[in-house]
């Protein structure tokens, strides 16, 4: 599969619930510049997230191979 799928699989749902919420929300909107700059900050958050697994896991695949127990053990809840 194509990469833009990929990314549109992950993306809609998470639009379409956004979009839904905000319209159903009548009592105090919040104004759609706070949740664009919230939104891109998510979006930013997740480079450090990836720089970082990356490293931890290259880290981890020096000390234990990749299809052990430990590994996997400490890769999910270290790492990730």
């Amino acid at each position: 599969m194509s990469d833009i799928f990929l990314i549109a699989c992950a993306v809609l749902p998470a639009a379409v619930l956004m979009a839904y919420i905000y319209k159903k929300d009548t009592l105090e909107k919040e104004p759609s510049g706070l949740l664009k700059k919230l939104v891109l900050c998510g979006i930013i958050a997740t480079i450090p997230a990836i720089v970082l697994e990356s490293v931890g896991s290259a880290l981890l695949s020096v000390f234990f191979e990749t299809n052990t127990l430990a590994y996997a053990v400490l890769i999910n809840f270290l790492v990730i």
